[in-house]
């Protein structure tokens, strides 16, 4: 694990306008799930609590969730038939019991995110803390719900940014590298091709690919001004599926796909990406400061 400091935080951000409500969250997990353990649940909730004061969203109304949109979105629910809501506020935690069955109807304007604990994916990877994704996506808009796959275990120990990780898989599930563009405007610039060596084997080659986020207009702007690099064509990313940052270029930012058990900085690099994904509507809107990170 690596731990990179952050050095200093500067204060300039975005300003959401009025249209613009808090980012709300609400938790469905099924009764059969039960709990993960203290540490867990209280970072899960303290990470949503933070997100909803620096993310504000257009407020589309009321939705409707059914049970077959649940089940469309993880199938851990299909056996459930009692599902626990809770509503977390800036202070408190409102828990509701409801049946899901047939005449099941949510009707919320928060983001419902859905807790799960697939075992199977779990096992197949021991090193995997937790994974997200959104699911129901309608006409372009922010997804009416994600969820989050939890691996409790053994595998905390030592770890100890679990808000960040949560923070992290929550930006997963609004849809930061998981959602892909739908205009030619919004895609990353083309792979490069380049070379590298080892340094005592200058004779050793080997070509590679660098390849680039989508949604990066803004934030490729921010990323020349911070690296002092103006040629940049793009944010790098660390794998062909164009989910993270590349960790060796932007460190402890919160968005690469290596946690530091110290320090991870939610930047306006990752801010602007997440901003510009929902660009064609105005979606969604991140006010806050803008933390840079020791390189």
């Amino acid at each position: 694990m690596r731990s990179l400091i952050a050095l200093f935080t500067i204060s300039v951000f975005t300003i959401c306008d009025s249209k613009y409500v808090p980012l709300s969250i609400v938790t469905i997990r099924s009764n059969q799930l039960g709990s993960f353990d203290a540490r867990i649940e209280q970072s899960l909730t303290d990470a949503i609590r933070n997100l909803s004061g620096i993310i504000s969203v257009l407020d589309y109304g009321e939705r409707n969730i059914t049970r077959a949109i649940i089940h469309q979105c993880s199938t851990r629910f299909m056996s459930a038939t009692t599902i626990i809501l809770s509503n977390i506020g800036e202070r408190r935690t409102f828990e509701e019991k409801m049946r899901l069955n047939d005449l099941f109807l949510l009707k919320t304007s928060r983001f419902a995110l859905l807790l799960e604990n697939n075992k199977k994916l779990c096992k197949s990877q021991p090193q995997m803390l937790a994974s997200a994704s959104p699911c129901i996506v309608q006409d372009n808009k922010r997804p009416l719900l994600g969820f989050i796959n939890i691996c409790p275990g053994m595998r905390w120990n030592g770890f100890y940014a679990g808000v960040d990780l949560f923070r992290h898989e929550i930006l997963h599930s609004l849809g930061f590298g998981t959602l892909m563009p739908s205009t030619e405007s919004q895609k990353s610039p083309g792979n490069v091709l380049y070379k590298w060596t080892y340094p005592w084997s200058m004779t050793f080659k080997k070509q590679a690919k660098r390849r680039f986020l989508d949604f990066a207009q803004k934030a490729v702007i921010e990323a020349r001004k911070h690296l002092g690099c103006p040629s940049l064509v793009g944010i790098e990313t660390d794998s062909a599926d164009k989910i993270h940052l590349n960790e060796y270029v932007y460190g402890n930012e919160l968005m690469t796909p290596i946690l530091s058990n110290v320090s991870n900085r939610f930047s306006y690099i990752s801010a602007a990406i997440l901003e510009e994904t929902y660009f064609g509507d105005n979606g969604l809107c991140i006010a806050m400061y803008i933390e840079y990170w020791n390189l």
